[in-house]
């Protein structure tokens, strides 16, 4: 039922994780630094991504992340430099700090309506492209969403026409006002 923190930690031997539906919950940094591991499928009963679960994972390409998932946690996918795909759910409500910072190969995110808060530095470093946000009402985040000590990368921020404007108003959003664009 439970993965306990750090259970796989340092695994390096760990290619590929399928983890059943009887597992409920996964503990802080259960696979953190497993630096073979290449993909994930989290089961539809765990109901958040902790802190550190999978950071430093290094050659992570892909996770699926089911819509049981209301939280994705600090330094949740951290340093997953070669992390090219993942979705986030429209089940998901917060995206800790940090959560995706260093995630190198990462180019596109789509951030459901779900979320309502986003961590500081949760894309900082990496070298995202385009960033859609498809809520209404500004997600709240800290200054940096995407600042890190490496790069400033700002990627085009897409988000729903009709909300344009208050994204540029919003508080955090308003120092990307000019990356900020309609969703096509």
């Amino acid at each position: 039922k439970c993965i306990g923190d750090q259970a796989f930690a340092f695994s390096d031997s760990l290619r590929s994780i399928v983890i059943p539906n009887s597992v409920t919950s996964i503990g802080k940094s259960a696979f953190a630094r497993c630096t073979n591991l290449q993909s994930v499928v989290i089961p539809n009963s765990v109901t958040s991504i902790k802190w550190g679960t999978f950071s430093s994972c290094y050659n992570l390409q892909s996770v699926v992340i089911p819509n049981s998932v209301t939280s994705i946690g600090t330094f949740a996918f951290n340093d997953c430099a070669n992390l090219q795909n993942v979705v986030i759910p429209n089940s998901v409500t917060s995206i800790g700090a940090f959560a995706f910072a260093y995630c190198r190969k990462l180019q596109s995110i789509v951030i459901p309506n779900s979320v309502t808060n986003i961590g500081i530095g949760a894309f900082g470093g990496t070298e995202l492209q385009t960033f859609t946000v498809e809520a209404q009402t500004p997600p709240a985040f800290e200054e940096g969403l995407f600042e890190s000590i490496v790069s400033n990368v700002v990627p085009t921020i897409y988000v729903p026409a009709a909300s344009v404007e208050k994204y540029k108003a919003a508080e955090g959003w308003k120092y990307y006002a000019d990356k900020i664009q309609p969703i096509k």
